[in-house]
């Protein structure tokens, strides 16, 4: 069982408010400016509401771990290694999948995650290198 505390009330809050994925530096940041709390009061709390189920945990291609609500109505999403942007998928590609494990294992399967990563159009459509930061390169390497 877990106590009911104002600070885990408002860790879980500001999730549910979230219309994506959030970080447990992105909730210290919204905490922060009403309220005290330690960086890891919430790394603690939030390991506590995953192992209770609570909440979903996926760590991305940055190696940090976002949190959800576990609503049992999972989204997926693409995300983009460059700026971190995510997109929800529309359906869950994995549903035949899951039908075929099940039968196959025996498992009665509570959940899954699944990651995409890609570029967005927006950042595909920036140059690698901005065209005055390759000047300065270019400048440096000719005058060695």
């Amino acid at each position: 069982m877990i106590r009911n505390t104002k600070k885990r009330n408002e860790i879980i809050n500001i999730i549910q408010d979230s219309s994506t994925p959030i970080s447990a530096q992105e909730i210290y940041n919204k905490m922060s400016k009403n309220t005290t709390i330690n960086l890891s009061t919430i790394y603690r709390t939030l390991e506590l509401l995953t192992k209770e189920n609570v909440l979903l945990q996926e760590i991305r291609n940055d190696k940090i771990s976002y949190y959800q609500i576990n609503n049992n109505v999972h989204k997926h999403r693409i995300i983009c290694t460059k700026c971190n942007s995510n997109t929800i998928i529309d359906e869950c590609p994995l549903k035949e999948l899951e039908e075929h494990i099940k039968k196959d294992t025996g498992y009665k399967l509570t959940n899954h995650t699944f990651e995409v990563m890609g570029i967005c159009p927006k950042c595909q459509s920036k140059p690698e290198f901005p065209f005055e930061m390759q000047q300065k390169i270019s400048k440096k390497v000719n005058e060695q």
